[in-house]
Formats: C-alpha cells, structure tokens, sequence
C-alpha cells in the first residue's frame, strides 16, 4: 500500500496536482482494503476450515493495488510496455462502465420505489 501511496504522489508531483482531497479519498480507501482483509481473516478464525477467505481477499486487493500502481507510473511518464499499458486502460474502462451501469440501476430502483410509494 506504501508504494501505492508513493506512486500516487509521485505522479501528483508530475502532473503539480496534488490535491487534498483525492489523497484523503485515496486513504480511505486504503483503510477499507485493511478492513476488507481483516474482515477476511475473521471469517477464516470463524469457520473450521483452512484460511482460504483472507488470502483470497488479499488476492483481490493485491491486484487492485498492482493496477492502481501500473496506472500511476505510467501517468507519471514511467515507459512501461504498450500491451500492458492498454491493459490498464481496459481494466479502467471496464471498471467505470460497470460503476455507471450500477448508478443506472440505483437510479432505475429509486425511481420504481418512488412511483411505487
């Protein structure tokens, strides 16, 4: 998590944005990756069966946090290869398609809830 933080710094330091608010939104973030593997090490304490839950959620995080790192690097004009660039770029994609179909459908549910009431 350290070299994500350092990552993000060092690309804000690049790009002379550095902003209060996205390294507070940054650290938040960090803590809820903390939380969500703590969380998993308890389901593992609970269950009598082998520790599968933490290391899968750690799995999980250790990807998101290889992406996060790639991304800032390469924000920050680090050359990094072209295919693994675009995997980035794709994984990104990806990732803000799914959160605007989520909105949609929130928005679609709240508006069904609405007419409903």
């Amino acid at each position: 998590m350290a070299l994500n933080v350092g990552t993000g710094l060092l690309k804000g330091l690049f790009w002379q944005s550095l902003c209060e608010e996205i390294g507070w939104h940054g650290m938040k973030r960090r803590v809820a990756m903390a939380l969500f593997i703590a969380f998993g090490h308890q389901i593992d304490v609970m269950l009598p069966t082998p520790p599968i839950a933490m290391s899968a959620f750690a799995f999980i995080v250790s990807g998101q946090l290889a992406v996060s790192i790639l991304s800032n690097i390469a924000a920050a004009g680090v050359m990094i290869p072209a295919s693994v660039q675009q995997l980035v770029e794709r994984l990104f994609q990806n990732a803000a398609e799914d959160a605007l179909a989520s909105l949609g459908r929130a928005a679609k549910a709240a508006e069904t809830k609405e007419v409903s009431s």
